[in-house]
């Protein structure tokens, strides 16, 4: 199935890194096969967190109002070995620019944190 229909609505599921759709599943899974579906993958202080923004190619906003989600950032802590934060886009533009603010966010919340762990300790 490559189409969600309801209601006599009807919408693509899976899209191209254009957001074209894209009508057959097969043509899907060899793109998403392809290492260019990695759009930014980093580890961020030191190893603790990784980083990772790609795309997916499925529609994940499971609505027909709106943009298809393709991409997504995730944030995995290593410590704990699971996800911890994430958010979808419809665009690469906006995923990098997305994966910018995770980084920057998460960075901000560990200073926070170390400082106000230093300042209870006195």
């Amino acid at each position: 199935m490559t189409k969600i229909n309801w209601k006599g609505l009807s919408k693509s599921m899976y899209y191209d890194m254009d957001g074209k759709p894209i009508d057959d599943v097969l043509a899907w899974a060899k793109m998403f096969e392809n290492k260019n579906r990695l759009i930014k993958q980093e580890y961020i202080l030191g190893k603790l967190v990784f980083l990772s923004s790609v795309w997916l190619g499925i529609d994940h906003s499971f609505t027909f109002a709106g943009k298809p989600l393709i991409f997504e950032t995730m944030g995995f802590c290593q410590l704990c070995n699971e996800e911890f934060i994430m958010d979808r886009y419809s665009t690469k533009k906006e995923t990098i620019e997305g994966h910018k603010k995770i980084k920057k966010g998460i960075i901000k919340l560990f200073i926070e944190h170390l400082i106000n762990k230093h300042l209870l300790r006195r």
